[in-house]
């Protein structure tokens, strides 16, 4: 986490991108499937049927690195957002 402008900005474990995460603003979203890695408000937005395939290879790293199982996937064929 760093600090820009008296806002505290950190990266999502998913895409990448910065988000403000305080004061006043909190764009992080834990993910408890995935050990507690956390995803900006974009991608918690933008997945909220299941992980894109976009996203999938760095989803199944995130499990690894956490020693999480990968969980079972939804009726759409996507891993779970949570």
């Amino acid at each position: 986490m760093r600090e820009v402008d008296g806002k505290y900005m950190d990266v999502c474990d998913v895409c990448g991108d910065e988000y403000q995460n305080g004061p006043g603003v909190y764009e992080g979203h834990r993910l408890e499937l995935y050990g507690d890695a956390v995803c900006c408000d974009n991608c918690w937005k933008l997945n909220w049927d299941g992980w894109a395939s976009i996203h999938e290879d760095k989803i199944k790293a995130i499990c690894a690195e956490k020693a999480v199982v990968v969980p079972v996937r939804n009726s759409k064929g996507w891993l779970p957002r949570a």
